[in-house]
């Protein structure tokens, strides 16, 4: 295989995995009133998972029970001078059922457009 196209497909596939990270909330609602996409929320239920872990790992028998938009988004345009996309965050409660215990999560969403999205998260209780 040439230089040029090994080059080529990585280049592809480089193209293609910003594609699916930069997909827009308002693309894609998940299950569970999430406004995340499902990579983004696959992303934050893995973290939240291994922080729990880490934390209480006596318990092997955890299951999110449900997810509640508690700060709404303010829905980003674009700037008009720049062109570049305005973050838009939000914030959701996740429910987790730990060994019959239910905990809350705090989950803060921030998308940036086209430079992709992020999160951050908190134990509530």
């Amino acid at each position: 295989m040439t230089v040029f196209k090994t080059l080529t497909l990585a280049a592809a596939a480089v193209a293609l995995t910003t594609l699916v990270q930069n997909s827009t909330m308002a693309d894609e609602r998940v299950s569970g009133d999430s406004l995340a996409t499902s990579l983004l929320k696959s992303r934050a239920q893995v973290r939240i998972l291994r922080h729990d872990d880490d934390v209480h790992g006596g318990c092997r028998q955890k299951a999110f029970s449900g997810i509640s938009v508690v700060k709404a988004p303010a829905r980003g345009g674009r700037d008009s001078q720049t062109g570049v996309a305005a973050e838009t965050k939000w914030q959701e409660d996740w429910g987790l059922d730990r060994c019959g215990e239910e905990v809350r999560y705090r989950v803060f969403f921030t998308d940036v457009g086209d430079a992709g999205a992020y999160f951050a998260f908190k134990l509530l209780n």
